[in-house]
């Protein structure tokens, strides 16, 4: 049985002592009345729900900036739960040309709304993305 975490979950834990979640910031919001709005997206896409280094990576970390951010939202999408389809050209079509029917369907057109939402109310994002052969997984691929 595999130990938890391991050399790279120490490193990580011992990186975001000295750094602090919020260091990671790159998109900060301000809303209407001119105070900092804060939003964290969590994505996981390791296919191991026990044992995963990147979900407990990606799990601490979150944890983490959650307690800095305590008013912030938070959005977290399990891509090996629940994975994305690969784009299609009426998909592809549809984001250049949202105002257009390009043969979409409903399904298609929902759920590309909710993750370009998601993805432009962030201005954090963390990604739990184990690597496989030298490259990512295809739902993270397909999520990109």
């Amino acid at each position: 049985m595999p130990r938890e975490g391991g050399p790279c979950l120490d490193w990580a834990k011992s990186a975001l002592r000295f750094r602090g979640p919020s260091a990671v910031l790159t998109n900060h919001q301000v809303n209407s009345q001119g105070s900092s709005v804060s939003s964290l997206l969590h994505i996981d896409a390791s296919i191991r729900t026990e044992g995963s280094t990147s979900r407990q990576l990606t799990s601490y970390f979150a944890t983490q900036w959650r307690q800095n951010h305590a008013d912030a939202d938070y959005v977290y999408r399990d891509l090996a739960a629940q994975p994305i389809p690969h784009i299609t050209h009426a998909v592809r079509e549809y984001i250049l040309d949202p105002s257009g029917d390009h043969g979409q369907t409903a399904e298609e057109q929902a759920l590309t709304d909710a993750v370009v939402a998601e993805v432009r109310a962030a201005d954090t994002i963390v990604l739990g993305v184990p690597m496989h052969n030298y490259t990512i997984p295809s739902p993270v691929q397909a999520w990109i």
